[in-house]
């Protein structure tokens, strides 16, 4: 006698790999989804151009004179601090120097300026000799610096609205400033960790517009 059992529903032939709509479904998302995400990815705009900077003068540490115009080409991130402006931008001297360091280590070609403002009788205590650098640390007498806040810098921020204010004013507010190749003023930031990542991504917009455009700047 046959012990065999016939196949019950439970124990019916599996259907062949290539026939199941699961398995194209997988396959349809895997070649979808990347060919996609080109087209979902969103590249925020670079910050508007607000103004353009006045020429400014800066030291360097040989008591040579070096002028914002030799920056031109090259898109900078400009900050200041000092005896005149402490405490209130005490800290913005090490967020500059943070935000040199991230910019060095991936290799994006923006430079640092962080201007220390000293009284207009002081002696220059830049080490800066090279303008050639990312990094840039030279100083600044107040007197020199004060068309570029009153006519320019006072002028946008929230805080010294209707008051056009000095240099020492401007410092004490603590933001850093977003400068492109053409000289052109396109925002200013907070120096807190939020400020500072959007300082970090923005200027690389500004550059990478500068690319677009045919301006590769130094």
């Amino acid at each position: 006698m046959s012990t065999e059992q016939p196949a019950g529903d439970g124990e019916r032939a599996r259907a062949p790999l290539h026939r199941n709509p699961w398995f194209w479904g997988v396959v349809a998302g895997l070649i979808f989804v990347p060919a996609i995400r080109p087209l979902t990815r969103h590249i925020p705009d670079a910050p508007p151009v607000l103004a353009e900077l006045p020429e400014f003068e800066f030291r360097l540490s040989n008591g040579a004179v070096a002028r914002s115009a030799d920056l031109r080409g090259r898109v900078y991130v400009l900050g200041f601090h000092g005896p005149v402006c402490e405490p209130e931008c005490g800290a913005t001297l090490p967020a500059l120097r943070a935000l040199s360091g991230r910019f060095q280590e991936f290799e994006r070609r923006i430079t640092v300026l962080a201007v220390q403002l000293l009284a207009s009788d002081a002696e220059p205590v830049s080490e800066v000799t090279d303008l050639g650098e990312l990094w840039l640390a030279p100083d600044a007498r107040v007197d020199a610096l004060e068309p570029l806040a009153r006519d320019t810098l006072s002028l946008h921020i929230a805080a010294l609205e209707g008051e056009p204010g000095g240099i020492a004013d401007v410092a004490r507010q603590a933001q850093i400033f977003i400068v492109d190749a053409k000289g052109h003023l396109r925002g200013h930031y907070g120096i807190d960790e939020l400020g500072l990542d959007e300082v970090y991504h923005r200027a690389q917009h500004v550059l990478r517009d500068h690319k677009k455009d045919g301006l590769a700047p130094r």
